[in-house]
């Protein structure tokens, strides 16, 4: 398609291989950069999205663009993707004609890496909690038990966009039940991640949840995630002696 060949031609244009070789060594490989940086990318979506006249396309072709940029390989285009669903599809675009395409990119293997998903979670799929609430969260969190491990860490990270809303805790600790159960990497930051976020707001409940599943937390988590919580010292304590 012309118009994704565009911002590519862009993007190829304002590649640095300083820039990509940093970001190739911090994400260990898992999937190619062009060498942007991250603002940047943001500039050259906002610049194409006007020169493209994207904006005056209906809702499901915008979509489909949106979707042939996360199919593609490197970081850079499928964040340009995301972006595009961010700025001018989140608001606007009915709940489920958006949720079967990201579903179907998660089955694709389309998000393959923490920085790609998270890109997603807090661009899109939060803010689609946010537009939608309960249809939103109820689809999200039934990703919990799902084989992806990127698919599984999106039913977690994107209900940080419930941590203020208590009628969201129930749903919130079904999830963590689920994936308590796996050590992986990052299952277990996704978990640290919300704990964090809620122990800001709603201490008791984060400690509830700590306690509660303490025993399937990694370390990484009681020590990078419960620092806000008033027993972060004893839980750093209660870890090491039982490992």
């Amino acid at each position: 398609m012309q118009k994704i060949k565009s911002l590519q031609k862009s993007l190829k244009s304002a590649a640095n291989h300083q820039t990509k070789e940093w970001c190739d060594n911090y994400l260990k490989h898992v999937i190619p950069f062009r060498g942007v940086k991250t603002p940047h990318v943001v500039d050259l979506v906002k610049e194409w999205i006007t020169r493209e006249n994207i904006s005056e396309l209906d809702f499901s072709e915008q979509l489909s663009i949106a979707v042939r940029l996360i199919q593609e390989n490197h970081a850079e285009d499928k964040f340009a993707g995301i972006l595009l669903i961010e700025k001018n599809l989140v608001e606007k675009i009915e709940f489920d004609e958006i949720f079967i395409r990201i579903e179907k990119l998660f089955l694709e293997g389309a998000f393959n890496n923490w920085s790609t998903t998270d890109g997603l979670n807090v661009r899109v799929l939060s803010p689609l909690i946010h537009r939608h609430g309960k249809k939103a969260v109820r689809k999200f969190s039934s990703w919990a038990d799902r084989d992806d491990i990127w698919q599984r860490r999106s039913s977690i990270v994107s209900l940080r966009a419930c941590v203020n809303a208590p009628e969201y805790f129930p749903v919130i600790q079904k999830v963590i039940k689920q994936l308590s159960k796996s050590q992986e990497r990052f299952i277990q930051t996704g978990i640290g991640w919300l704990i964090a976020d809620l122990s800001k707001k709603h201490p008791l409940e984060a400690e509830m949840l700590v306690e509660k599943y303490f025993d399937k937390l990694s370390m990484e988590v009681i020590r990078r995630h419960t620092k806000y919580l008033r027993f972060h010292k004893q839980y750093i304590e209660r870890r090491r002696r039982r490992v």
